[in-house]
């Protein structure tokens, strides 16, 4: 019985285009992130994102060069959800309350200068 309408071989190169796409965002996300002297917990989220994708990326590739073994199937699978995780992680680490410490210029009453992170930015109020 036939799962896909489609080749597998066609599945696999949509999925690893998709996301090499995801991971291509995840890099710009992580170089944002420092290039705004963001949080520590915020960069380590980051980072954590980026491990877990590379390395699903290298089970993925692996997978479907060995013809597809049922234990990096479930490899993958674990993959997928440590994914969603470090995802989760980082959506909350930026929605995270900013913590005392110097995260950028501040006036001498405690407020961030206006001009060093715009409203729209990715982190906004560090």
């Amino acid at each position: 019985m036939k799962r896909l309408p489609i080749a597998v071989h066609d599945a696999a190169r949509i999925h690893g285009i998709a996301m090499m796409a995801f991971l291509a965002a995840a890099i710009w996300v992580l170089v944002q992130l420092r290039r705004h002297h963001a949080g520590t917990a915020l960069v380590s989220a980051g980072t954590g994102l980026l491990t877990v994708l590379v390395l699903q990326g290298a089970i993925g590739y692996t997978q479907y060069f060995t013809g597809v073994p049922p234990l990096l199937v479930a490899l993958h699978v674990l993959g997928a959800s440590l994914v969603w995780v470090a995802v989760l992680n980082l959506a909350l680490q930026m929605r995270a309350p900013v913590v005392d410490g110097p995260s950028g210029p501040r006036d001498s009453d405690g407020e961030q200068r206006a001009g060093h992170l715009s409203d729209g930015d990715l982190v906004p109020g560090r």
